[in-house]
């Protein structure tokens, strides 16, 4: 876990538990940590799709963490964004290299408690002729 350029936790851990294992009592030692330093500081937590889970979502939203996720790509999310992904597709040809597009929705995993508003931002990448999302982020 970095602060910036910082380090300020790393665990080595088996291969075969959850990436997410142990993620709410490290954040919340960290968050303490710098509240006590800074009370009033913001802070936002981004991390990828494997910590993407309900128990880390919901002690964020309870100690007044903002967190972006990234999420994986799946069937719902993309044919949400289908016609962004299109456009994108399109404008990446036209162009000759990567094209974005940045749409807003709300969403509810089939896990979560409470929906999550998702600025959505789709990529076209011309060179492999693929299109790719790039990153779905839940921002709470």
């Amino acid at each position: 876990m970095f602060g910036g350029r910082h380090l300020l936790a790393a665990k080595l851990r088996r291969s075969n538990i959850d990436a997410s294992a142990g993620a709410v009592v490290e954040v919340e030692r960290i968050v303490d940590q710098i509240r006590t330093r800074w009370p009033r500081v913001q802070i936002l937590l981004r991390a990828d799709s494997g910590f993407a889970r309900d128990g880390l979502m919901t002690w964020c939203e309870a100690n007044g963490v903002d967190y972006v996720f990234g999420l994986p790509r799946n069937d719902r999310l993309v044919g949400v964004i289908a016609e962004d992904l299109a456009a994108a597709a399109a404008e990446s040809l036209a162009r000759g290299g990567p094209a974005h597009r940045f749409a807003d929705f709300a969403w509810r995993t089939f896990e979560y408690a409470t929906a999550s508003h998702l600025p959505e931002t789709s990529e076209e990448m011309n060179a492999a002729g693929q299109e790719r999302l790039r990153e779905l982020l839940p921002i709470c």
